[in-house]
């Protein structure tokens, strides 16, 4: 995993500890404390501010990326708000298997700077994954898809701040319309080419569950990001259903892999949805930090 900024505050997993995961996204009065010197050290912050902080941070358990408006993912700073969800290390193994399968479909040189392939990553929130994948494929060109505006906006700004602008497009679509092919082909920046994996961090968590995550989640960050139906598993459906239409589209082709994260127990029933659709597809399931089965990668055959 690609810890390589600093990393004072970083957000847990929504269904469940993540090590690498801080503290402070907890409500704790001490780590508070010191998150109100951090932003004086930082900013000159006067007492009212010092005080509007701890107040945010013990008494609305608010993360504390949303207070400082960044968080920190692979080798990335990044600009976060409530319209976003705040990135994960759990979601790092999402990044390592997409650029991995980039370097092997590159073989024989296995080098992922040689070929522009593409990448499309849908409900891009920060674009936490997209930008991490490109930053490791400098030939690469990715498209990010987000429903909520805000979102798009939010992506755009990372995107300048990581210096990979010129090989971003971004959409404000909705990845469960029925017209999702045709719209992600007017979209992609290199028209014509099938994307070589396809990305999402989707929602997952089930309805019922919403109620129990911890408060500094429920209460604070975007439940379009995170509430995913009654079994959690309505957006995989949605991708599932897609998927021959957009080899059809010529989105995909065979080879292409199809890269998703899982609630920490709905990676093979995840599998199996993909698979539905696309029989003779391989299916590999991977890890995260915490041991979980994480990250779901499906090659299209």
């Amino acid at each position: 995993m690609r810890h390589d900024v600093p990393n004072p505050f970083m957000a847990q997993c929504p269904d469940g500890p993540c090590p690498g995961a801080d503290a402070t996204h907890g409500a704790d009065p001490i780590e508070a404390r010191l998150l109100a010197e951090f932003l004086g050290e930082q900013g000159g912050a006067d007492e009212a501010r010092v005080a509007e902080v701890l107040r945010r941070r013990i008494d609305l358990d608010e993360p504390v990326a949303y207070i400082t408006g960044k968080a920190y993912f692979w080798t990335l700073e990044l600009e976060v708000s409530p319209d976003v969800l705040i990135p994960r290390p759990c979601s790092e193994i999402l990044v390592e298997t997409a650029v991995g399968h980039l370097r092997k479909a590159d073989e024989p040189t296995a080098n992922a700077d040689t070929e522009a392939s593409q990448i499309i990553d849908l409900g891009t929130g920060t674009g936490c994954l997209l930008l991490a994948a490109l930053s490791e494929c400098q030939a690469a060109r990715g498209l990010g898809v987000d429903l909520s505006p805000a979102a798009i906006r939010i992506a755009a700004r990372n995107a300048e701040r990581a210096g990979l602008q010129d090989r971003v497009a971004l959409a404000n679509l909705d990845f469960t319309s029925p017209t999702l092919a045709a719209d992600l082909a007017a979209s992609m920046p290199l028209p014509g080419q099938p994307a070589r994996v396809l990305m999402s961090n989707p929602p997952y968590i089930t309805t019922g569950e919403m109620l129990d995550l911890d408060p500094s989640v429920r209460d604070h960050e975007p439940h379009l990001a995170l509430e995913g139906g009654a079994d959690g598993l309505a957006c995989y459906r949605a991708i599932a259903d897609q998927i021959p239409s957009l080899l059809d589209a010529g989105v995909l082709e065979k080879g292409s892999a199809i890269v998703l994260e899982a609630g920490s127990t709905q990676a093979l029933r995840i599998a199996a949805l993909i698979c539905e659709k696309s029989p003779s597809s391989t299916v590999e399931i991977r890890r995260d930090l915490s041991g979980i089965d994480r990250c779901v990668k499906v090659t299209l055959a």
